[in-house]
Protein backbone atom coordinates (compact mmCIF):
# COMPACT_ATOMS: atom_id res chain seq x y z
CA UNK A 1 0.00 0.00 0.00
CA UNK A 2 2.82 2.58 0.77
CA UNK A 3 4.12 1.60 -2.76
CA UNK A 4 0.94 2.29 -4.19
CA UNK A 5 0.51 5.50 -2.73
CA UNK A 6 4.04 6.69 -2.44
CA UNK A 7 3.59 6.08 -6.56
CA UNK A 8 0.46 7.42 -7.06
CA UNK A 9 1.83 10.97 -6.74
CA UNK A 10 4.52 10.63 -9.77
CA UNK A 11 2.23 8.78 -11.88
CA UNK A 12 -0.05 11.90 -11.42
CA UNK A 13 2.14 14.06 -12.51
CA UNK A 14 3.46 11.74 -15.88
CA UNK A 15 -0.77 11.88 -16.22
CA UNK A 16 -0.71 16.03 -16.15
CA UNK A 17 1.56 15.77 -19.33
CA UNK A 18 -1.93 14.80 -21.22
CA UNK A 19 -4.99 15.36 -19.27
CA UNK A 20 -5.88 18.92 -17.73
CA UNK A 21 -5.30 18.87 -13.45
CA UNK A 22 -9.19 18.98 -12.99
CA UNK A 23 -10.13 16.79 -15.98
CA UNK A 24 -8.00 14.32 -14.39
CA UNK A 25 -9.28 14.79 -10.51
CA UNK A 26 -12.67 14.31 -11.96
CA UNK A 27 -11.92 11.11 -13.84
CA UNK A 28 -10.17 9.55 -10.79
CA UNK A 29 -12.84 10.51 -8.56
CA UNK A 30 -15.10 9.10 -11.07
CA UNK A 31 -13.37 6.04 -11.90
CA UNK A 32 -13.10 5.19 -7.95
CA UNK A 33 -16.59 6.07 -7.02
CA UNK A 34 -17.84 3.36 -9.42
CA UNK A 35 -15.63 0.99 -8.14
CA UNK A 36 -16.84 1.11 -5.07
CA UNK A 37 -20.22 1.99 -5.00
CA UNK A 38 -20.26 -1.91 -7.36
CA UNK A 39 -18.18 -3.49 -4.54
CA UNK A 40 -20.74 -1.94 -1.96
CA UNK A 41 -23.63 -2.96 -4.05
CA UNK A 42 -22.07 -6.46 -4.28
CA UNK A 43 -21.38 -7.08 -0.70
CA UNK A 44 -25.59 -5.91 0.12
CA UNK A 45 -24.34 -2.82 2.31
CA UNK A 46 -25.10 -0.36 -0.20
CA UNK A 47 -27.44 2.40 1.61
CA UNK A 48 -28.14 5.85 1.50
CA UNK A 49 -26.73 8.21 4.28
CA UNK A 50 -29.67 9.33 6.73
CA UNK A 51 -30.66 13.00 5.66
CA UNK A 52 -28.95 14.60 8.77
CA UNK A 53 -25.37 13.40 7.14
CA UNK A 54 -25.99 14.82 3.98
CA UNK A 55 -24.26 18.61 4.60
CA UNK A 56 -21.31 16.50 6.37
CA UNK A 57 -20.89 13.79 3.45
CA UNK A 58 -21.28 17.00 0.50
CA UNK A 59 -18.61 19.05 2.49
CA UNK A 60 -16.42 16.33 2.77
CA UNK A 61 -16.81 14.96 -0.62
CA UNK A 62 -16.37 18.89 -2.24
CA UNK A 63 -13.54 20.16 0.58
CA UNK A 64 -11.41 17.34 1.22
CA UNK A 65 -11.45 15.69 -1.63
CA UNK A 66 -12.62 17.21 -4.37
CA UNK A 67 -10.76 20.65 -3.82
CA UNK A 68 -7.76 18.97 -2.27
CA UNK A 69 -7.07 16.77 -5.08
CA UNK A 70 -7.64 19.62 -7.71
CA UNK A 71 -4.96 21.68 -6.37
CA UNK A 72 -2.77 19.54 -5.60
CA UNK A 73 -2.78 18.67 -9.37
CA UNK A 74 -2.77 22.29 -10.08
CA UNK A 75 0.17 22.46 -7.53
CA UNK A 76 1.84 19.48 -9.39
CA UNK A 77 1.89 21.69 -12.89
CA UNK A 78 3.36 24.41 -11.69
CA UNK A 79 6.18 23.26 -9.26
CA UNK A 80 7.86 19.59 -8.25
CA UNK A 81 5.82 16.89 -7.54
CA UNK A 82 7.98 16.65 -4.41
CA UNK A 83 6.92 20.32 -3.11
CA UNK A 84 3.29 20.05 -4.11
CA UNK A 85 3.18 16.69 -1.77
CA UNK A 86 4.56 18.20 1.06
CA UNK A 87 2.59 21.14 0.70
CA UNK A 88 -0.55 18.74 0.67
CA UNK A 89 0.00 17.48 3.57
CA UNK A 90 0.76 20.47 5.48
CA UNK A 91 -2.92 20.85 6.10
CA UNK A 92 -2.54 20.39 10.12
CA UNK A 93 -0.74 23.67 9.93
CA UNK A 94 -3.00 25.66 8.18
CA UNK A 95 -5.89 24.26 10.66
CA UNK A 96 -3.81 25.82 13.35
CA UNK A 97 -3.34 28.73 11.91
CA UNK A 98 -6.85 29.63 11.52
CA UNK A 99 -8.56 28.36 14.39
CA UNK A 100 -6.18 30.57 15.95
CA UNK A 101 -6.57 33.72 13.66
CA UNK A 102 -10.33 33.43 12.22
CA UNK A 103 -11.91 31.81 15.56
CA UNK A 104 -9.06 32.96 18.18
CA UNK A 105 -8.81 29.56 19.26
CA UNK A 106 -5.30 29.98 21.27
CA UNK A 107 -3.23 27.44 20.36
CA UNK A 108 -1.79 24.71 23.18
CA UNK A 109 2.42 24.95 23.71
CA UNK A 110 2.69 21.80 22.07
CA UNK A 111 0.56 22.88 19.11
CA UNK A 112 2.49 26.39 18.84
CA UNK A 113 5.65 24.51 18.60
CA UNK A 114 4.41 22.09 15.96
CA UNK A 115 3.36 25.28 14.02
CA UNK A 116 6.83 26.78 14.42
CA UNK A 117 8.94 23.42 14.05
CA UNK A 118 6.62 22.58 10.74
CA UNK A 119 6.78 25.64 9.17
CA UNK A 120 9.96 26.11 9.40
CA UNK A 121 10.84 22.90 7.85
CA UNK A 122 8.42 23.65 5.24
CA UNK A 123 10.01 26.60 4.58
CA UNK A 124 13.05 25.40 4.24
CA UNK A 125 12.49 22.33 1.84
CA UNK A 126 10.12 24.71 -0.20
CA UNK A 127 11.69 28.04 0.08
CA UNK A 128 9.95 29.78 -2.73
CA UNK A 129 13.44 30.97 -3.93
CA UNK A 130 14.77 27.50 -4.60
CA UNK A 131 11.52 26.47 -6.34
CA UNK A 132 11.60 26.73 -10.16
CA UNK A 133 7.73 27.52 -10.73
CA UNK A 134 6.71 27.30 -14.48
CA UNK A 135 4.18 28.78 -16.48
CA UNK A 136 0.96 27.62 -16.17
CA UNK A 137 0.72 26.02 -19.68
CA UNK A 138 4.17 23.91 -19.39
CA UNK A 139 4.48 21.05 -16.22
CA UNK A 140 7.66 21.69 -14.26
CA UNK A 141 10.14 18.95 -15.41
CA UNK A 142 8.76 18.53 -18.60
CA UNK A 143 10.38 20.30 -21.55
Amino acid sequence: MVLLWGASWPVTKLALATVSPLWLAAIRFGSAAICLFAFVWWKGLLARPPVGDWPIVASMGMLQMMTFTGLGMIAMTRTDTSHAVLLAYTTPFWGILVSWLAFRQTPTRMQFLALLVGLSGTALICSPLEMDCKYPTRIAGMR
